[in-house]
């Protein structure tokens, strides 16, 4: 039991002194420097905002999160994240309270739970999907200089995950808001899932 205290703590301090490192990540992926993405945070929120005025259709959110917003969607989250710890440190404790087996992080972001889960002794393996392909790219880049890329897989969606067939927990976080037909991915995920699974979902 100490040992699992131990651990929970360790993950919780390592978000909650840096977000994993999300600036120094986000330095080395876009290849910027540190004062330069420090600049950029702020104007993040306000950046990506004035892409959703006519660019968000939500009979196709598939292009919209794909192609439209770029990489000014890591900033965003990256901003939101920084100044929401102690909000999201309660959300991880909760995942690290539950998450077990093979780990679904579906429309992960910027891998904040993903990370979390993959530092996770209860956790087989974490599969990250994400439509964003700089999310993507950016959560594998982050898990390589963290050193967990070898319990974290990354996918652009459900259906290219072949390697597992059921999964034993589900997390989605501000994701299904944003889709078109909810009911229809909650079949999907009903379908993935072993029973006695766990999910996680938080709705703005």
């Amino acid at each position: 039991m100490q040992n699992e205290i131990n651990e929970m703590d360790k993950v919780e301090a390592a978000f909650l002194s840096s977000c994993f490192d999300v600036k120094l990540h986000l330095a080395d992926y876009l290849e910027k420097n540190l004062e330069e993405v420090e600049a950029l945070l702020p104007k993040a929120s306000a950046k990506l905002a004035s892409l959703h005025l006519g660019s968000l259709d939500f009979s196709d959110v598939t292009s919209f999160y794909e192609k439209t917003v770029g990489y000014s969607h890591l900033f965003e989250l990256a901003a939101w994240h920084l100044t929401s710890r102690d909000y999201i440190a309660d959300t991880l404790r909760l995942q690290y309270m539950y998450a077990n087996g093979h780990l679904l992080d579906f429309g992960g972001g910027i891998g904040t739970h993903s990370l979390a889960a993959a530092q996770i002794t209860s956790v087989e393996h974490v599969w990250f999907v994400d439509l964003n392909p700089y999310n993507r790219d950016f959560v594998k880049r982050r898990s390589e200089i963290l050193g967990l890329d070898k319990r974290i897989s990354v996918h652009r969606d459900l259906e290219s995950i072949n390697e597992v067939l059921d999964f034993d927990t589900l997390i989605c976080l501000d994701v299904l808001e944003h889709l078109p037909d909810p009911s229809g991915q909650l079949i999907k995920f009903h379908k993935r899932l072993k029973p006695n699974s766990r999910l996680k979902f938080i709705r703005d």
